[in-house]
């Protein structure tokens, strides 16, 4: 089955929803942690990218971070991830040494070893507008254009993921 037929445009997967972790709030209730794998050379970026994403929920302790420098370490963080851990959704960067976006997007989709997380979605940043092949070759792989988001100058704040955090990990 082709990466189009697991993933609907609204984002969903055919797996369905994603078990995660859940966290207490302050009234009592408990709302779903989400595990989102962040991919940039930049630690920075890496940074604020956290930052913003913890903003969006309003605290500090929904989202749990791992972290990659390039695509091959994004690779082996999900290779080395507990059978009974997921990633909920995946934050890289377009442009990074080593292995970037595309090449991570297709190892990621098509090898075997990393079947369980083929369908995670993925968000991808940019500090430059990216072609229309590049977009061809991302959509290739499930990346929507709404999802190739533009770095800021200066730093991520809440609204920056706003638009993907609220459909593929809402609150």
């Amino acid at each position: 089955m082709g990466l189009e037929q697991r993933l609907d445009p609204k984002g969903t997967s055919e797996m369905g929803a994603v078990e995660g972790a859940s966290t207490q709030v302050a009234n009592g209730s408990t709302k779903k942690s989400y595990r989102i794998l962040v991919v940039d050379d930049n630690p920075s970026d890496r940074f604020f990218i956290k930052r913003a994403i913890n903003a969006h929920y309003g605290c500090d302790n929904r989202a749990i971070f791992p972290e990659a420098e390039d695509g091959q370490s994004a690779l082996n963080v999900l290779e080395n991830l507990p059978a009974d851990e997921t990633i909920d959704m995946i934050s890289t960067d377009f442009d990074m040494p080593g292995m970037g976006s595309i090449e991570f997007l297709e190892r990621l989709r098509g090898d075997a070893r990393y079947a369980r997380h083929s369908t995670v979605r993925v968000v991808v940043n940019s500090g430059t507008e990216r072609n229309s092949k590049e977009k061809e070759d991302l959509l290739k792989y499930g990346v929507l254009e709404e999802d190739i988001l533009r770095k800021p100058d200066k730093h991520y704040d809440a609204t920056s993921f706003a638009s993907v955090l609220d459909k593929y990990c809402p609150k």
